[in-house]
């Protein structure tokens, strides 16, 4: 099976909690005003490998952590690919796996995939990007209508109140949380949950 990416991201710490290797998927259906991923849209813009390369080219960069995110683009669009994807980076190892997604829960519920990608996806963070809902203060989100959903309980989690320092004594938190560490005369960085540059 081959699957559209756009390439994968070796470190993050801003695409969910802690370090985590990031999987691009390229295209997206979606089109949400202000994405900041745009050049993500166009399927023919990305590259296609077989799941299986894939996989062994994002295990041997997040071995080590374990924590793996997929992201996009829009991973939904390829539904066989990613559940694919997921059942191999789970047996594999994975000690997490979350997927972004524009779609809405209720959305992505009624696909052919969703109960068997519960098995292997432990967190999916749902929701378009609305421009108008941007968030300084969201950890590892666009926009604060966006939301991650334990996909065992179904319950939405709380990233909000999470800063981590990286292995290298980084700070990384939410915008508006580094203003305020600045104004005390704390640097930091603080790159934006899923830009691809």
């Amino acid at each position: 099976m081959q699957i559209s990416i756009s390439h994968i991201e070796p470190r993050s710490y801003v695409n969910g909690p802690g370090l985590r290797t990031v999987i691009f998927f390229q295209g997206c259906p979606i089109h949400c005003p202000g994405c900041q991923n745009e050049h993500l849209w166009d399927m023919g813009k990305g590259h296609y490998e077989p799941v299986r390369d894939v996989v062994v080219a994002a295990m041997m960069q997040g071995a080590k952590h374990g924590n793996f995110t997929i992201s996009g683009g829009e991973p939904f669009a390829q539904p066989d690919a990613l559940l694919e994807l997921a059942r191999l980076l789970h047996v594999s190892g994975a000690e997490s796996i979350i997927v972004y997604t524009g779609y809405e829960l209720f959305e992505i519920q009624t696909t052919p995939i969703f109960d068997s990608l519960a098995e292997y996806v432990d967190i999916v963070v749902v929701g378009r990007y609305i421009q108008q809902q941007d968030d300084d203060a969201v950890t590892y989100r666009g926009s604060r209508n966006q939301k991650p959903i334990d996909m065992r309980t179904g319950k939405i989690i709380n990233w909000d109140d999470e800063i981590t320092i990286t292995e290298d004594g980084v700070l990384v938190l939410p915008l508006a949380l580094a203003e305020e560490f600045e104004t005390m005369g704390v640097s930091q960085d603080s790159p934006m949950c899923g830009e691809v540059t």
